[in-house]
Formats: C-alpha cells, structure tokens, sequence
C-alpha cells in the first residue's frame, strides 16, 4: 500500500529548484514522457537536440513549466493532448530526416508518414510528416518543411499559400530549457513563432483553446514587445508588411 501512494505523489508533483512543488496532472507527465521518449529517438539517429524543437500548445506547456521553476510562478495549467516537432532536415543527409526516423521505426504499430495535402480545421496543410504515438499513447508529430494554404475566410490572409520560413532560420531563435523532469535540454519555438502559428490557425475563437494559449504566452511576459520579438515576426511573415502589423496589433490586443 505504501508503495501505491508514493507512486501516486512521484505522479503528481514536480520539484522546482527553489524546492517548492508544483502539482501535475497524469496527462502532463505523459506529456513530458513523450518529449524524452522522442529526444533519445532522435538521438540514436544522431540528431543532436539543437537541431529540433517543441512547437505549438506543447511549448506552452513547456514555457510555463519553465517559469514555474524559474521564478516560482503558478503551475503549469496547459494539458497538451499531442506533440508537435519540427527537426532540421539538413541537406548532407543521405536520405531524408523524416524517412530515415521512419524507417528505424518500422517495428512500431501505427507509424505513418505523409507529405499531404492534409485539412486540418480548414487550412490545408502541406509537407511530410512523421505520425506515430508514445509509449503511452500520446500522438505525436514530427515535421521538418511545412506549408499550408489558409481558408478563404481567414481574418488575415485569406486562401494565402503560406510557407513556413525554413527550421534552419527558426532554430537560432528557438529557446533552450532544463527540467528536472527532462532528461536533457530541450528547444523551444520562439514565442514569436507560437504566437504567430496560434494567430494564424484561428482554429478556436471565442476564448478557446489557441485564445487561451496566447494569453498564456502574454501572462509569462512572453510576448512583451522587443527587437527580437518583431524580427521573429518579421521572419514568420516573410517580411509582408501588411502582415506584420496586423499579427503585432492582434497580440497588442491580448
């Protein structure tokens, strides 16, 4: 019996540096399982962990784990239902990244891979993509070269073909964490690139969950206006300026 209750409190609490504790739901710690389990996968590929990053509602995640930890801020409140990463395909490789991670894991069930065209809430995504789930059944998404064409009634770039500035250009930007319930470091997307992928999905409106994600994004000072910040956005919208000053009102107005 003493066993199952201390396997039930190492389930929920994380310990911060500052020795303070911070309660995590089961679904959160699969999370993170999922995010070691794909770092050593990556790695017996030899890929090292600068060479891909965490994207999406999962870097939120991982942002505000961050902080809970660093500056004893509240607990982490986002339950990530899936991993998204994007890996760099470098050019001196024999084959291509995502074909290579598929192939080393031909005995998994349930491995797809796909170069699209995918609809995903009404935007049509395109490029290859590596599908398969964790030990524990998370889905989880590895990406490396990513297009999509947005809906016509897009508030900001209707039936705009969109092509995401290539890894090797995001991933100076992205930003390195440590967790004591990482089993090494990991990359983050720049919250400029969440923001602007949240924005731009507008899958959830009305206080949703992509809503619910920027404000997270603001509330950890994320998002605070810098240099920085408006050359990532600057980047993530190819330099349009139109654009660009329609996804920097839109998180002014968060």
């Amino acid at each position: 019996m003493m066993v199952g209750i201390r396997e039930r409190r190492m389930i929920g609490e994380a310990v911060s540096m500052n020795g303070s504790r911070q309660a995590l739901t089961a679904e959160q710690r699969r999370f993170i399982g999922a995010v070691n389990e794909t770092a050593a996968m990556l790695s017996s590929n030899r890929m090292d962990r600068d060479e891909w990053m965490v994207i999406a509602g999962g870097a939120v995640f991982l942002y505000q784990l961050d902080s809970a930890r660093r500056n004893g801020t509240r607990g982490a409140d986002r339950v990530p239902t899936d991993l998204d990463v994007v890996v760099n395909n470098a050019p001196e490789r024999e084959k291509h990244i995502l074909e290579l991670l598929r192939d080393g894991m031909a005995s998994r069930e349930r491995v797809t891979y796909s170069k699209g065209p995918d609809d995903h809430f009404g935007h049509t995504l395109l490029g290859a993509k590596l599908g398969y789930a964790s030990v524990e059944g998370l889905p989880i998404d590895v990406i490396t070269d990513l297009s999509q064409i947005y809906p016509a009634d897009h508030r900001f770039a209707p039936s705009l073909h969109y092509e995401y500035p290539p890894t090797d250009v995001l991933l100076p930007f992205a930003k390195r964490i440590t967790h004591p319930l990482l089993d090494g470091p990991v990359m983050l997307a720049h919250p400029g690139f969440v923001a602007y992928y949240k924005l731009m999905l507008s899958r959830n409106t009305d206080g949703k969950q992509d809503g619910k994600d920027l404000t997270r994004l603001k509330r950890l000072g994320l998002l605070e206006p810098s240099d920085e910040l408006r050359e990532v956005i600057d980047i993530m919208c190819h330099s349009d300026a139109d654009l660009v000053d329609k996804v920097e009102k839109a998180i002014a107005d968060l």
